[in-house]
């Protein structure tokens, strides 16, 4: 019995994978499947299912198992995402300066570590954005 539902879902994918790649260049905006979005954006599964939970990415869910990616979403978090960062970095020797400031006798790690927590705090940057701007406040701390 349940061999026989799951090769019911198998056979309901393929066939709407089909369908897809059939219509799809009658589409007017390409769809990409969860794989390629992982691909082209170099992200795990788990980001990913954290993205769509947080709506930070659009995306349209087949039978809850499968889910489609509009290009036009995938530019548009982007940008969203890629505006916030820069931003930040705009802003990043304000907010060292305000930390170092408040706290004048932490010592590097813990610097940096204010510094993080301020931007989390302040921006309310996920966890992969923070990862973009880590690299910069480290370096950024290193001119101190």
């Amino acid at each position: 019995m349940i061999n026989a539902e799951i090769e019911a879902l198998l056979n309901e994918a393929k066939d709407t994978k089909q369908l897809l790649k059939t219509n799809q260049r009658y589409m007017e905006e390409p769809i990409r499947e969860s794989e390629g979005v992982m691909t082209l954006l170099k992200v795990s599964r788990g980001s990913l299912k954290n993205w769509r939970d947080q709506g930070i990415i659009e995306f349209s869910p087949i039978n809850g198992k499968f889910f489609y990616y509009r290009v036009s979403a995938i530019n548009k978090m982007l940008a969203k995402h890629l505006q916030k960062i820069r931003s930040v970095m705009i802003d990043l020797r304000t907010i060292i300066e305000m930390v170092i400031k408040n706290n004048p006798s932490l010592d590097k790690e813990d610097l940096y570590n204010a510094v993080l927590k301020k931007i989390r705090k302040e921006w309310f940057l996920t966890e992969d954005e923070l990862m973009a701007v880590e690299d910069e406040v480290a370096e950024r701390l290193n001119n101190y």
